[in-house]
């Protein structure tokens, strides 16, 4: 085999591997929002307690929550066919016993367990190590990829659903699920490589156990977690669970409101893209500091608009287009700061950040009550100005610090996985290593 046949061949083997592994993300975040339109249709029909139901539901989302940093640690410890197999198979197990008659309380016990395993595969984790391992110079356009599929996958899935739910019933729609969940299955299986040897798999499980301990001693973990903070804080907690009930204290319609949140949703698919582009072509802290102040003027100026329709629409686009861009920066700047082998315990942590500061920010604000949505709008954009500014007043130490980090890693992380030899990391990073040669 030639070596041009040979490159091809590689490139081909790269795009399905990042096909079936964000394929296997969207159908893992699909499953797991169906129990939502399950729920709604169980309560209609057989007035079931929609508080247990939906109890579960909360319970797996927490329990997901905690299951990224474990995703991490299985995917460097059994490898990643493995980790998405075996989680999309606990997903089939939640769809199957979904379509058996079970008594309110079990299946809001099946749903909490299935839904917190799908936290295991979720896109900051997969993501972030399908992208760094096979396509280093490109991760933040990947990430923008498996971050898009997430996204718009429920989107376009669930109302599908509620309406096959009304006309061909429950059974036949968690069917087609399965029936999806098995296909992704399949093509994990055939499509994602397992040939990681030994010792290759005990560096990366020993990197990940060690990636919590060796970041908190460094300055710019600290800054990137406290940057994904304040991103669950103003999106998630604020926009998208929220927007919808200020919408209903201004006095508009439930559908305004949801069809903002629509809108957001699908300009965030195409923000994930393009910033993700961009992440990788520009310096990434100077985009995290444009998207941060872009937000915080959002924020500001939504509580004081006239939330008129065209308002609400032009807010809708714009939040979208800017919630979508900071994942994609933040691995571009997590790969280039620790490592291929650190990167996916490093954004495990990072998930957990972001989701446990939009869940407390959710209770926050509706536990403060209607009247203070306005000043919780205006405290989230205030926080993004914070967020702004500390990249503005950092950036030059720190992008001192990202390529000297990068040369200490160790010589697997240089090297791509056929052990062909070739520098797998960033060319600012090369350019500092030639710099340092005799």
């Amino acid at each position: 085999m030639s070596v041009a046949a040979g490159r091809r061949r590689g490139r081909v083997a790269r795009h399905a591997l990042l096909i079936a592994s964000a394929g296997a993300t969207a159908s893992s975040a699909v499953v797991s929002a169906l129990p939502l339109v399950i729920a709604d249709s169980l309560v209609r029909e057989r007035q079931w307690s929609e508080a247990t139901l939906l109890g579960g539901i909360s319970a797996g989302m927490l329990l997901s929550v905690a299951a990224a940093p474990l995703g991490a640690f299985l995917i460097a410890r059994v490898g990643l066919r493995r980790t998405i197999a075996s989680v999309l198979c606990v997903l089939l197990g939640m769809l199957l016993l979904s379509a058996v008659d079970l008594q309110p309380r079990q299946l809001a016990l099946v749903w909490a367990l299935g839904i917190g395993a799908s936290g295991c595969i979720g896109p900051m984790v997969v993501g972030s190590v399908v992208t760094a391992e096979r396509y280093p110079q490109h991760c933040a356009t990947a990430s923008g990829l498996f971050l898009s599929c997430a996204l718009a996958a429920p989107m376009l899935a669930l109302p599908l659903s509620a309406v096959l739910i009304e006309s061909l019933g429950r059974v036949a729609v968690i069917s087609t699920m399965a029936v999806v969940v098995v296909a992704a299955i399949s093509c994990a299986a055939v499509f994602i490589p397992d040939r990681c040897r030994s010792a290759q798999v005990g560096n990366a499980a020993l990197a990940s156990r060690r990636s919590v301990a060796a970041s908190a001693r460094d300055g710019n973990f600290w800054l990137l977690l406290v940057l994904t903070c304040v991103c669950g804080v103003t999106s998630t907690g604020l926009v998208g669970n929220h927007l919808i009930s200020i919408c209903r204290v201004e006095g508009l319609s439930a559908s305004s409101g949801a069809g903002a949140v629509a809108a957001s949703g699908i300009a965030a698919v195409i923000g994930g893209l393009a910033f993700g582009a961009a992440a990788d072509r520009l310096s990434g802290m100077r985009l995290l500091a444009a998207y941060y102040f872009g937000r915080a003027v959002l924020l500001l100026w939504l509580p004081l608009s006239s939330f008129s329709l065209r308002e609400l629409s032009e807010f809708a686009v714009l939040y979208g287009l800017d919630s979508a861009a900071t994942m994609p920066a933040l691995v571009r700047i997590g790969l280039d700061r620790f490592g291929r082998l650190q990167i996916g315990g490093v954004m495990s942590i990072l998930a957990v950040a972001h989701h446990g500061a939009a869940a407390a920010t959710t209770f926050a604000v509706a536990a403060a009550g209607p009247q203070y949505y306005p000043l919780a709008f205006a405290a989230g954009g205030v926080l993004c100005l914070v967020a702004g500014l500390l990249l503005v007043v950092r950036p030059q130490w720190i992008s001192q610090h990202l390529c000297l980090a990068r040369l200490q890693q160790p010589a697997i992380d240089a090297v791509d996985l056929a052990g062909n030899g070739a520098d797998r990391r960033p060319p600012s990073c090369r350019a500092v290593r030639r710099l340092d040669r005799p």
